[in-house]
């Protein structure tokens, strides 16, 4: 209560409360540069004691020093940039409040601990050299120094020039890329708890296995939440312009892929339903990352093909979204481009068989296989089901099928 008082000082200088204490306390300077004075009243001393935690919350509002009271130009708009910056970010709720309390200085650091008169030493328990604050902890520690040094930091040959923590986060967010800060703040985040592992458990980890831990972190994080706004949109629309039934008795074969360049693996998604949606087969299969997109969709053809051999489908129409291997496969001209060979090898498999045809759709078309090519991403080998599929296709196909009925 007292230091919501002290706020109401610097807010509203022109109140009646205001204009008294600071004719009879400090009169000549501001609150935030007053003094206790000689026999100070007890409400007076109590206010005055809490005037450091009024400051420290200016400054955290982006006051620069300066407290913005009314009749001034108010510095609002930019604190409000601030925090919304950081729930904006694309990281896992802990790194946000995580962030918000390194730069809102309420970490429990050494230093505000000490402050606080919890502990009696603020220096830092990994270097013990100086006090351990915000600043300290996450950045300018040799062993945070060492962190930032590895190959993988977007800050790696950054120099410190900030006093506290929430300059060094103000210039990150105006020199860095999204992508950048949100590894940032990973980082940031396994720092501080390494620290409490030194302090606690006695365990100190490898700059560089933090670094790459940070970075997968965040990798699943985005990908958990990809694969939720992937299933919404896929599903979205399948129910607007579905998979359509082949004609006859014949299957149909859906095929696609998937890359993830930093685990540098390949998905590849294989659905085989008869005339009326029933699922005959499903393949999800996991493999190494190849040099080229172009392969990748190849590779997903090929496997399609030899899946179709290994469980005797010969009447059957393959499709996928990969335009390009679609167009080579089916041209009647030889192929002279670098990859002329495995587009021979396509053809020739698939001109073996007189009951197979391969045929292009867009990929609202083909949502099953491209989930399919997403889940193989998480595996480390092969799946496959007969005559039924994974659970968390059910739905699509529940949709695909009812898009049937409503056709025909």
């Amino acid at each position: 209560m007292v230091a919501k008082q002290g706020w109401k000082f610097l807010r509203e200088p022109s109140s009646l409360v205001a204009r008294i204490y600071k004719e009879k306390y400090f009169s000549s300077v501001q609150f935030s540069k007053a003094s206790l004075g000689k026999a100070p009243s007890l409400i007076w001393r109590s206010i005055w004691s809490a005037r450091e935690v009024v400051l420290r919350g200016t400054s955290i509002l982006g006051a620069d020093s300066k407290v913005r009271c009314k009749g001034e130009s108010s510095n609002d708009s930019e604190k409000s940039e601030l925090w919304k910056h950081i729930w904006e970010l694309e990281v896992y709720g802990g790194c946000k409040h995580f962030l918000w309390k390194a730069v809102s200085n309420t970490l429990p650091t050494r230093a505000n601990l000490y402050k606080r008169k919890i502990i009696e030493d603020p220096l830092c328990p990994i270097c013990q050299r100086e006090e351990e604050n915000v600043l300290h902890a996450l950045w300018s520690c040799p062993a945070a120094s060492d962190v930032w040094g590895e190959m993988l930091s977007p800050v790696q040959k950054w120099r410190l020039e900030e006093k506290d923590f929430q300059q060094l986060w103000l210039r990150m967010v105006k020199r860095l890329t999204k992508n950048q800060i949100e590894i940032t703040v990973n980082i940031m985040k396994r720092i501080w708890g390494r620290r409490n592992e030194v302090l606690f458990e006695n365990k100190f980890m490898d700059p560089g296995k933090l670094v790459q831990n940070a970075l997968i972190g965040w990798e699943v994080f985005l990908e958990a939440n990809k694969k939720t706004c992937d299933t919404v949109r896929e599903v979205s629309s399948i129910s607007k312009q579905g998979w359509e039934k082949p004609v006859g008795n014949c299957c149909k074969v859906n095929f696609d892929a998937a890359l993830d360049m930093v685990n540098k693996k390949i998905g590849l998604g294989i659905i085989v339903r008869n005339n009326a949606g029933d699922i005959m087969a499903a393949v999800c299969t996991p493999r190494k990352l190849v040099v080229s997109p172009f392969l990748v969709e190849c590779h997903a053809l090929w496997r399609s093909m030899e899946v179709c051999r290994e469980l005797g489908f010969w009447d059957i129409i393959l499709e996928g979204d990969a335009k390009n291997v679609i167009d080579r496969v089916n041209s009647a001209t030889e192929d002279e481009s670098e990859w002329g060979q495995i587009i021979t090898d396509l053809k020739t498999v698939l001109g073996r068989c007189d009951g197979w045809s391969l045929n292009f759709i867009h990929r609202e078309k083909n949502g099953v296989a491209h989930f399919l090519a997403k889940m193989a991403l998480n595996l480390d080998e092969e799946r496959c089901w007969i005559e039924e599929g994974p659970i968390q296709i059910e739905q699509l196909i529940v949709k695909e099928k009812s898009c049937i009925t409503l056709n025909t």
